[in-house]
């Protein structure tokens, strides 16, 4: 009985969709939802999320840098901080046009004074950080990490 409803009630709106009141008869039926079946079942289906593992590599140990450079520039080390391994050493470049000296906050070097152009190198026998400054220019800071 209801399905015999609903297909009179398609074919009245079909029939109605030809007089001038058309516009306002297919917007109430668009407006209003056609009921449903009795025997009618609604599925609803979400969707879904697939997560993949990040792949796992086998850890592989860094190969540290025997040699690393520090720009002074800007009355400023570039990098900061450098990685090396141990026996490796580290190149000052002076960009500057003042005069800078580089001195190991423990005092375990300081090179002599450098001109714009100049270049000092330290080599860095043990394991351990060593945080430096410019011994003119306190306020400018760097540091060298030996592996």
């Amino acid at each position: 009985m209801k399905k015999t409803i609903f297909a009179m009630f398609v074919i009245l709106i079909f029939l109605l969709s030809g007089c001038s009141h058309s516009s306002q008869v297919e917007q109430k039926a668009v407006q209003s939802p056609s009921p449903a079946p009795a025997d009618a079942q609604v599925v609803i289906q979400e969707p879904v999320q697939t997560v993949q593992p990040a792949p796992t590599q086998p850890s592989a140990k860094v190969e540290l840098p025997l040699e690393a450079d520090v720009e002074i520039t800007g009355f400023a080390f570039s990098p900061e901080a450098v990685t090396i391994k141990k026996g490796g050493s580290v190149t000052w470049i002076q960009l500057d046009s003042e005069i800078h000296e580089i001195t190991a906050n423990n005092n375990e070097f300081l090179s002599p004074g450098l001109s714009k152009g100049q270049k000092w190198s330290f080599k860095f026998d043990q394991e351990g950080i060593f945080e430096y400054h410019c011994r003119l220019h306190p306020s400018m800071n760097g540091k060298v990490i030996v592996g």
